[in-house]
């Protein structure tokens, strides 16, 4: 499925990729969510109407939003290449890593059996945002499918909002931004909740431990590359099945924009779900996620269709 072409702002995509802003910002997400459900259970069950915006909704989207940059930091490559090479290194089949790169990589093994496996997180992002995967569902429509189809109509109708002039907003345009964003959180608080917050925090770690290692310079001297994104490449064409054929860069930009959208999805639901959205401007970094993650999803489809399926 492909998005619209035409871009909404003005993008520069050739700075140094990074995601150490949107990382720091999740760990204070999830503390805030972790809070909440302590609070929440403390509460025990509150009736409210079925159209309005609980905080358990708004703290189920921000664990989501969490998630969505796990799977996009997963489908790049990150963790994979990171266990690859762990598994070298564990095995004497890399040695030139040496000090604090050696040290996390043994941990990083070591405690392999500690973290969800691949096939629990492939299960999960499928489940929550349709991705391609090779596990089998045991139950019918467990693939979310109409995920991907609900995020292009949200950063679309912000794309859309993003060209006009400030004093040429019309109200049409509000609306469907306010519509296809209830249809988004419809689309995810669905399938939210239960041990997502847990899950968000353990895949946090595991990400935060795979860009530690990857930032070490032995680790990095070890495989030629130069920065975390091209250490990814340089195991994947190096060691992995897929070799130089991963597809980093249009991942890691859908995970940082796919991230801040979706925390100011779960920020704005109260607007949303409670029909005051038509005062509540986007603001300019939200629209330039949204161009971001179109951009980002043009650049996947496109080489999806010249390659084939074997690119990710």
């Amino acid at each position: 499925m492909s998005p619209s072409r035409a871009p909404a702002l003005p993008v520069s995509l050739d700075r140094p990729i990074a995601l150490e802003t949107a990382l720091s910002r999740a760990r204070g997400l999830l503390q805030g969510a972790r809070a909440l459900a302590m609070q929440l259970g403390d509460l025990g069950v509150i009736d409210l109407p079925p159209a309005s915006a609980t905080p358990a909704d708004q703290s189920n989207l921000r664990a989501t939003a969490v998630l969505y940059l796990a799977s996009e930091v997963e489908q790049a490559g990150l963790i994979s290449a990171v266990e690859t090479l762990a598994g070298l290194f564990a095995s004497g089949g890399v040695r030139r890593i040496d000090g604090a790169g050696a040290q996390q990589l043994h941990a990083f093994w070591r405690t392999r059996r500690d973290r969800p496996a691949r096939a629990e997180r492939l299960a999960t992002f499928a489940r929550l945002f349709g991705t391609e995967s090779d596990v089998t569902f045991s139950i019918r429509n467990a693939q979310n499918t109409g995920f991907e189809r609900a995020m292009i109509d949200f950063t679309e109708a912000l794309a859309a909002y993003g060209r006009r002039e400030r004093d040429d907003i019309h109200a049409g345009e509000t609306v469907r931004i306010q519509t296809t964003a209830d249809a988004l959180a419809d689309n995810l608080l669905t399938r939210s909740g239960g041990i997502g917050l847990y899950l968000a925090e353990s895949l946090l770690e595991l990400i935060d431990a795979a860009v530690k290692i990857l930032k070490d310079p032995s680790v990095q001297a070890a495989v030629a590359a130069q920065g975390v994104w091209d250490a990814v490449r340089r195991i994947h064409m190096l060691y992995g099945e897929r070799g130089g054929r991963m597809r980093v860069d249009p991942h890691v930009r859908r995970a940082k924009a796919g991230f801040d959208l979706l925390t100011w999805l779960a920020d704005s639901l109260g607007g949303v779900r409670g029909g005051s959205f038509g005062g509540l401007r986007p603001p300019d970094d939200v629209l330039q996620a949204a161009n971001i993650w179109l951009l980002a999803s043009l650049d996947l489809y496109e080489g999806r269709r010249a390659s084939g399926p074997a690119e990710g």
